[in-house]
Order: structure tokens, then C-alpha cells, then sequence
């Protein structure tokens, strides 16, 4: 079980780096005075939170046994993220733009374990960066708490997110790195598949949300409160990964709060030093 710890940590990890990368490219190419933060009150985390929850709530609803709509906003998310970290690193927006294409389609059409990680981790870490970097610290650190009492909800009371993850696995649109526990499941076709037997998977969401915060704190504090936030980050990921194996029956848990507390008790560290 060691070794798919292992796994999950390096695909996490990737995530991170990569989306810290990104952050801290676009901080040295944007002015100064070129940046907004954006701050959030409670309030209003609160009621983005009930919209999303209502628009989550009719995709379950009626989009859930609908393959063509999963895959297609499966293919935006990993073009619109991966453009943006191709873009920091090619010169020409044609480029970037033709490159980020391209891994879209890879994604959709090979439909491949190894294929698809590699497009959810650029996905998650141009997304994440461009958030962060749009929020304060403290707008990260509402939002990071709310959506984890959201999660808890969503898992363990209206179960609507196992619902919608069932309809995407169903569809081979998985949000979220799927972690194989034997080497060679990693060129496994989605197909294959399933949550609780050769294959773990974590969410694009978990992935993220840290990202977004480690993003922020580097827009602001710079690269060492950023990478601050990954390391804990990562703590969190190592208590999520022990309570998961350490059930006593093995089923769907809510994954984020534990990385969002390690996360936020990493920006408080990252403040003090």
C-alpha cells in the first residue's frame, strides 16, 4: 500500500509544482500594479458555494447518463489550464495554443490511465494558478473552509457528488487522477476503471484547492510561503490517504478537509516565518 501512497503523493506533488511554477512565472511577467487580489467576505463564499451547489446539483440531475456533455467540459478544463502553462513556457500564443489542443484531444481519444493523469495535473495546476493568483490569502482560506463542510455534505449527507463522479466514470471523463496500484494499470483504458478495485482516484477538486491557496500566498509573500502551503499540503494528503485505508469499510470518503486544514495551518506557519 506503500507504494500507491507513493504514487498518489507524486502525482499530487507534480500538481503543486507545476501550478507554483505557473504562479510564479505569471507574478515575474504581469506588473506590479497589473495584479488584483481579490478579496471575499463569508457571506459571499457562502452564496457562491449555493450557486454552485445548485448548478452541480441539476448537472447530476439530468447530465449524469449524458457521456458526450462530461467529456467535452473534461476537454475545456484540461485546454483552457494546460494553454495557460503552455503559454509560460512557449513563446508564440499559437503554440501554446496548438499544444494545449492536442493534449485535449490525446485525453479524449486514447482514453488511457497514463494519458489522462497527465492532463488532469496541467489542467488542475494552470487552473489553480490563475485562481490564486486572482485571490488574497484570506479569500483562498474561506473558501478552502467552506468547500470543505461542503464536501463533507456532498459525500456523506446528499451523496449528490458520488452520484456525479459515478456518471463521469461512467462516461470516461473522470475529474481527478486515477492512482493504479500495479505499474502496469497505468497504460489501463478508462474503461477499465473502478473506484475500490485496482484503482484509487482523487479528485480534481483536492488537487486544486491547495493549489489555489499555495498560489495565492506565493502572489503575495513569494515562493517560500507558496511552497510553505505545498508541504503541509502534502501532510494533509498523507492523513487523508491513512484515514481512507484505515476504514473499516472501504468507500468513497470526502478527501478535502483534512488537506485544507494541513493547507491552512500551513499558510499560518508560512505567515509567522
Amino acid at each position: 500500500m506503500i507504494i500507491l501512497f507513493l504514487q498518489e503523493l507524486l502525482l499530487f506533488a507534480a500538481a503543486q509544482a507545476i501550478g507554483l511554477f505557473t504562479a510564479l512565472k505569471a507574478k515575474s511577467i504581469l506588473p506590479e500594479q497589473g495584479r488584483v487580489q481579490v478579496d471575499f467576505t463569508l457571506p459571499e463564499v457562502i452564496i457562491f458555494i449555493g450557486v454552485f451547489s445548485v448548478v452541480i446539483f441539476f448537472l447530476t440531475r439530468f447530465f449524469r447518463k449524458s457521456p458526450v456533455f462530461f467529456r467535452a467540459v473534461l476537454g475545456l478544463v484540461i485546454f483552457a489550464g494546460s494553454q495557460t502553462v503552455f503559454s509560460l513556457v512557449l513563446n508564440e500564443v499559437i503554440f501554446s495554443t496548438l499544444a494545449a489542443f492536442l493534449l485535449a484531444i490525446l485525453v479524449l481519444k486514447a482514453k488511457v490511465v497514463f494519458y489522462h493523469n497527465i492532463g488532469m495535473i496541467l489542467a488542475v495546476a494552470g487552473v489553480g494558478a490563475v485562481i490564486g493568483l486572482s485571490l488574497t490569502p484570506i479569500a483562498a482560506v474561506l473558501l478552502l473552509l467552506v468547500l470543505s463542510f461542503y464536501d463533507i455534505i456532498a459525500v456523506y449527507k446528499t451523496k449528490h457528488m458520488i452520484k456525479m463522479a459515478e456518471g463521469m466514470i461512467k462516461a470516461q471523463a473522470i475529474s481527478g487522477i486515477i492512482i493504479p496500484q500495479i505499474s502496469k494499470d497505468w497504460f489501463e483504458r478508462l474503461e477499465n476503471v473502478q473506484p475500490g478495485g485496482r484503482f484509487m482516484i482523487l479528485g480534481s477538486g483536492d488537487l486544486l484547492m491547495p493549489l489555489i491557496l499555495a498560489a495565492s500566498v506565493t502572489g503575495l509573500h513569494g515562493l517560500a510561503g507558496g511552497l510553505t502551503v505545498t508541504f503541509f499540503s502534502m501532510a494533509g494528503l498523507f492523513l487523508t490517504y491513512w484515514l481512507f485505508i484505515t476504514q473499516k469499510e472501504r468507500r468513497a470518503m470526502a478527501a478535502l478537509p483534512p488537506i485544507a486544514v494541513m493547507a491552512i495551518i500551513g499558510y499560518l506557519v508560512s505567515i509567522v516565518l
